[in-house]
């Protein structure tokens, strides 16, 4: 694991040198290494990081003056992209660690991968992430170098609701397991649970509906806080 740690650090690090990192924001399990930061006792609660992908989201729309070659940039560092025929996609894979580029889904949705000119690269268009694009924080990294990634409020309340589209059992019990620790941590935060609760009451009542069915067994104390809050 420190290995992937440090190779998660040089991609934030060149990406920054690069002038990239400042028009992505860092989404998936990666950000739980930040969130044991934000809480006290969060080392204690939330649990170990144990995942090879790494995921960069892409906000709409895609706003991007500087051209910046992240695809040579991540050859560079011995990542080998993979096509995906059918899909076009372009993922990068390493020994310790495969990237993927995310944007959310725009429109109908009809179009499933994205062109991203000015990096050279390609993301995946995913329903759901309008609600981590809509609650970003500013975390540092080191001393130098800041990481745009979700507020913890939003990603439990995310890892919640896609949870019931994993098709994989184990994939879908770590993304609870997850949202629980961190969604449970929030409760115990004055301003971060008026945060989820915000959150929470902006979000479609279809989205609701999911969030609740997947926080129902796990947490009776965000369950019945949320519940008050539904449309």
């Amino acid at each position: 694991m420190e290995k992937k740690y440090e190779l998660v650090s040089k991609i934030i690090e060149e990406l920054h040198n690069s002038g990239a990192l400042h028009k992505l924001v860092l989404v998936g399990s990666w950000c739980t290494h930040y969130y044991k930061n934000l809480f006290e006792h969060g080392d204690k609660f939330i649990p170990l990081l144990r995942t090879m992908d790494i995921d960069f989201m892409i906000p709409t729309p895609h706003r991007i003056n500087k051209k910046v070659n992240v695809h040579d940039l991540l050859i560079q560092m011995e990542f080998r992209p993979e096509f995906h025929t059918l899909s076009g996609l372009v993922k990068y894979r390493h020994p310790e660690l495969e990237i993927e580029f995310l944007t959310p889904e725009m429109g109908r949705g009809d179009k499933k991968v994205y062109e991203i000119k000015p990096f050279g690269i390609n993301a995946v268009g995913l329903r759901y992430l309008n609600l981590l694009q809509n609650n970003i924080i500013e975390v540092s990294h080191s001393n130098d170098i800041k990481i745009y990634i979700p507020s913890p409020e939003a990603f439990a309340l995310h890892k919640f609701m896609i949870s019931q589209l994993r098709k994989n059992d184990v994939k879908a019990g770590k993304d609870i397991n997850m949202a629980k620790a961190i969604g449970e941590l929030c409760m115990n935060s004055g301003v971060r649970k008026e945060n989820i609760i915000r959150i929470f009451s902006s979000l479609p009542k279809k989205w609701q509906t999911k969030i609740l069915d997947s926080v129902k067994d796990v947490s009776d104390n965000l369950h019945k806080c949320l519940f008050e809050y539904r449309k």
